[in-house]
């Protein structure tokens, strides 16, 4: 089972897009997940190990785990 953390050196995306993340995990929808994590590898190639973990949790259904992985870099980032 892949864990819901990332690695400490993966480049995170902005507070608004992880804010986005969490709300489309509460709410369950993964293709909306799945969709934005398109837009944000369009975005930057810099985020492709986030969206990488945040693809394989939504593939496996894990909203919880997705809601854990974001929620905790929303939680550690600046104020």
């Amino acid at each position: 089972m892949t864990p819901a953390v990332a690695p400490a050196d993966v480049p995170l995306p902005p507070v608004e897009d992880l804010k986005a993340l969490r709300d489309l995990a509460r709410r369950g929808l993964v293709n909306q997940i799945q969709k934005y994590a398109d837009r944000l590898d369009q975005a930057s190639p810099a985020n492709a190990p986030f969206t990488r973990h945040l693809r394989k949790l939504a593939r496996d259904f894990r909203l919880e785990a997705i809601e854990e992985f974001v929620g905790r870099h929303l939680d550690s980032g600046p104020p």
